[in-house]
């Protein structure tokens, strides 16, 4: 998996926010003028700002794993990553009952929603309504043994369903990991 460049937290966690953000103002977040606003509002924030009200949003009113990364030392970077190596978190116990099944790993997962999960009720939140996806890249970690994503979960199983076979990510790494990655 070659590391396509180097990002830093603040830009990391301005993305979680226009992930977010959009995501509670959803009715106007299908207008592109409200978008770029939204994204040129974030974009403009200062770094300790940033990170304040993505611990607020992702702690508090999402519950979001990204929460406990952030502050923590990560080097960060873009990358695509197969969507055969990349693991869901934990998302609410009538999913994960589904999830576990699969590992919590996102291509057989998302096979199993192209066969039979379409039908099952508790997984409607997973079905393409084939609205625009404004933010693909999802927010995930290297632990050592899998990709976790950390934020966009819902996004990186419709990319799936749409039959993307890579998805753009920032991957986290812990300093020697992200060191070890960019000698390869």
């Amino acid at each position: 998996m070659p590391i396509t460049n180097d990002s830093d937290e603040t830009e990391v966690v301005k993305y979680f926010l226009q992930c977010e953000i959009g995501k509670i103002a959803e009715v106007w977040k299908q207008q592109e003028d409200f978008v770029n606003t939204l994204n040129q509002t974030i974009n403009n924030m200062i770094a300790s700002e940033a990170v304040s009200l993505a611990v607020a949003l992702s702690g508090c009113y999402r519950n979001n794993p990204l929460c406990q990364k952030l502050r923590k030392g990560l080097d960060w970077s873009q990358q695509n990553v197969s969507c055969e190596q990349l693991f869901i978190s934990q998302i609410k116990p009538e999913i994960d009952v589904f999830l576990r099944k699969y590992d919590f790993n996102l291509a057989k997962f998302a096979q199993y929603m192209k066969s039979d999960g379409i039908n099952e009720e508790r997984l409607s939140e997973f079905r393409d309504d084939q609205r625009r996806i404004w933010h693909p890249t999802i927010i995930t970690e290297d632990t050592g043994f899998r990709i976790q994503i950390l934020d966009g979960s819902h996004r990186a199983v419709i990319l799936a369903l749409r039959g993307a076979s890579e998805i753009p990510c920032y991957v986290g790494y812990k300093g020697s990991q992200n060191a070890s990655q960019k000698q390869k």
